[in-house]
């Protein structure tokens, strides 16, 4: 399930924007239990939640992320894509929102609209590690390993032990024909998670 990070300060343009309708605290708990039944693979429940609450208020961004985390669990990237534009839409500066935008267009294979995505967030929020991250993913599928590199190292400089940053940078160190060093980035996080699929998985195409 895609993650969520925090929120940052508004870009000039959209300040005339109105804000977003604030939930009040028991929608904001049926849209965490929404989130919690993703997780558990009860689907049709959690989209229940949300479109109840779309269905009172139509703007409210944070079920529209419901919905966009929904769909990309079951494989539904290009509605993702469209449930997030949609929440950035009704509230343009949720970062979140973005880098998960990133993410899923990622998946698509829409590289390098991914790495734009990211690079708005970076504007408004140069330390955003998640979108560093998903920028490197982005960077990877452009073929693009030394930069991808560079976003890899500093989300390790403050956060070592970030397994999925060491595969994905374990994968940029193959592109470059470096296998020795890519495989050891696979075994760092094997030796902790030896059920890690992305390790096991990378490790077995060098």
């Amino acid at each position: 399930m895609l993650g969520l990070w925090g929120r940052k300060k508004k870009s000039e343009a959209r300040r005339s924007a109105p804000p977003p309708p604030q939930p009040s605290e028991s929608e904001k708990g049926m849209l965490k239990r929404a989130l919690r039944l993703i997780e558990e693979g009860h689907y049709s429940d959690a989209e229940r939640i949300a479109d109840t609450i779309l269905e009172a208020n139509p703007h409210r961004a944070d079920a529209m992320g419901v919905r966009a985390e929904l769909a990309a669990e079951l494989g539904d990237l290009k509605g993702a894509t469209q449930w997030f534009d949609r929440a950035l839409r009704a509230d343009p500066d949720n970062v979140d929102y973005m880098v998960s935008k990133a993410a899923v267009l990622g998946m698509r294979g829409k590289h390098r609209a991914a790495a734009k995505a990211c690079d708005e967030v970076l504007r408004i929020d140069p330390g955003n590690w998640s979108a560093l991250g998903e920028k490197g993913v982005a960077l990877n599928g452009m073929r693009k390993p030394d930069e991808a590199l560079q976003c890899y190292e500093k989300v390790l400089a403050a956060d070592p032990g970030n397994t999925a940053i060491i595969v994905n940078k374990g994968v940029a160190l193959m592109m470059k024909g470096m296998y020795d060093e890519g495989i050891a980035c696979c075994d760092r996080v094997l030796s902790d998670d030896p059920r890690n699929v992305s390790a096991l998985f990378n490790k077995a195409a060098a």
